[in-house]
């Protein structure tokens, strides 16, 4: 069975959308650690939630260019 899939970009946002949601409720809870403003209607959040993502996405490469590095060197001196 297939599971039609959205529009990607569509997808996408209403992750954001959830994982900004989930940001701001957590900022609520402790209000003591993490402070999000809640005016705009959550748009920090969701500004806060897509700065992440793209952080990740762009550290999660770096992480796996160095390790790619690491263990190619790894298998080049146990060769030799």
């Amino acid at each position: 069975m297939k599971k039609k899939k959205i529009n990607k970009y569509l997808d996408w946002f209403i992750h954001m959308v959830g994982y900004a949601i989930v940001l701001i409720t957590v900022s609520l809870i402790f209000q003591k650690t993490i402070y999000i403003d809640n005016s705009y209607y959550g748009l920090w959040g969701l500004i806060a939630v897509i700065i992440i993502f793209i952080l990740n996405l762009a550290i999660y490469a770096i992480l796996i260019r160095i390790l790619e590095d690491v263990f190619v060197m790894n298998a080049y001196v146990q060769i030799v």
